[in-house]
């Protein structure tokens, strides 16, 4: 279910298509499973209404806390490149200036949580890219990623009161587009976390059934 969550778009599909289907697998012959039903058959509603408001949004829509600021300095011998999105400190990109030629690959970045460090990302030489979670962002924040068919490559990051999704560019690697992003917030808001608290309700009640 995370991962549906790096796109706005496809976790809104998810829900109109299956979240009653996924119901009927935790007992959807019971009046409570029922009743759950019910109140996700609203959310599904209220998720295609939600879709259609957001396709009618631009840019100018997103709001404060969901845009992104973007700085270049220079430190020592690095070239630090670092995006905000509102206040909160999300991704810094880094390279050295000597690393040129067969080193032109060559980058690091580190995703933030404001002042905690979610992960770390390592550009390579033959051009290929590595991301691995940091020790104090375990339990509390998840990795997601996903490739295109075209072969771009992005990682979603999950976490309390957190989400956002990084697009692995090499140097130019950057946080998703701000509109994207407001969409996915606003589904994930309105829509998917309804969704898993009633399905989670469910399930426990049926297993304290059982």
């Amino acid at each position: 279910m995370k991962a549906l969550l790096s796109c706005g778009i496809s976790a809104l599909q998810f829900a109109s298509a299956g979240l009653t289907a996924v119901v009927c697998l935790v007992g959807c012959t019971t009046e409570r499973a029922a009743s759950a039903s019910d109140q996700l058959e609203r959310l599904v509603n209220q998720g295609l209404m939600t879709k259609a408001r957001l396709d009618q949004t631009s840019q100018s829509d997103v709001p404060e806390k969901w845009r992104t600021t973007i700085t270049t300095r220079t430190n020592g011998d690095y070239t630090v490149k670092a995006f905000s999105r509102g206040h909160n400190r999300v991704l810094e990109v880094r390279w050295r200036s000597e690393w040129v030629g067969a080193k032109s690959n060559r980058f690091n970045a580190t995703i933030f949580d404001g002042t905690k460090r979610i992960s770390n990302i390592f550009g390579f030489p033959d051009g290929s890219t590595g991301v691995m979670q940091t020790s104090e962002a375990k339990p509390d924040y998840e990795l997601s990623t996903t490739i295109k068919p075209e072969g771009t490559a992005s990682v979603t990051v999950f976490g309390p009161g957190f989400m956002d999704t990084i697009q692995l560019r090499g140097r130019d690697t950057h946080l998703m587009d701000d509109l994207e992003h407001m969409k996915a917030m606003v589904i994930n808001e309105e829509v998917i976390q309804p969704s898993m608290e009633v399905l989670m309700d469910e399930m426990g009640k049926s297993k304290r059934k059982k």
